[in-house]
């Protein structure tokens, strides 16, 4: 049986579920990290990521060969979209582009259509269609469960950090050129900007959050780590 964590949120519109303390997701052990959302958009773990117990549950990325690489279609995504993932920084890599991904998709010739993670300093990110970046003052503390959530409408976005939004309606560079599947931890298409650190839960929606459900999200998802 998996977790509870509390009170019901609406889950209409998710696309994608992973949480590595639910059983029916992630059993301890295995190359699978399966999608709770209904979509059978499983996660292929590669390069030997690894199950921690702590919060009840978190898969560890090494930040050098390791990465889930979803079942869902960057296309299936689209431009219009919401993403939320909790996770923990434990390094940042030395790419010039985005270091780490959290999440990453790709468009047709193979280079970045958007992603989250960060800069060789820590900060973080929202990057776009390849080479184009958006570096944002926003540090991320190392070893301290982190929550962020992308709410991505078309031609711009918003970011949360926890419970604060410190990205509102910012001009986005993503277009709709789509190849591949969602991965997180890395990149699917490319072999590098690999996630140093533990991530706990992702989900997609292919509709836009309001502010009150990242919010009702976030305070969801975090009694994990209390």
């Amino acid at each position: 049986m998996g977790i509870n964590y509390g009170r019901y949120v609406n889950r209409k519109g998710v696309i994608l579920h992973y949480d590595a303390a639910n059983i029916k997701s992630y059993s301890t052990s295995g190359t699978v990290w399966r999608d709770l959302s209904g979509g059978n958009h499983h996660g292929d773990l590669l390069g030997g990521v690894s199950y921690l117990s702590e919060f009840k549950g978190a898969l560890s990325f090494n930040g050098s060969d390791q990465v889930c690489v979803t079942q869902l279609p960057a296309a299936t995504i689209g431009e219009s979209f919401s993403a939320l993932c909790y996770f923990t920084k434990e390094g940042v890599g030395n790419s010039s582009a985005t270091a780490n991904r959290l999440l990453s998709a790709d468009r047709t010739n193979n280079a970045t259509k958007w992603c989250i993670g960060l800069r060789r300093n820590g900060n973080l990110q929202f990057g776009g269609r390849g080479g184009i970046d958006t570096s944002l003052n926003f540090p991320i503390p190392h070893g301290k469960p982190t929550f962020v959530a992308l709410v991505h409408n078309h031609d711009e976005y918003s970011l949360w950090i926890d419970n604060e939004k410190v990205v509102d309606r910012q001009s986005s560079s993503i277009d709709s050129q789509s190849n591949g599947n969602l991965a997180i931890g890395g990149r699917t298409r490319v072999t590098d900007r690999y996630w140093e650190g533990n991530i706990y839960e992702v989900k997609v929606f292919d509709k836009l959050l309001t502010d009150s459900e990242v919010s009702r999200f976030y305070q969801t998802m975090k009694l994990r780590f209390t």
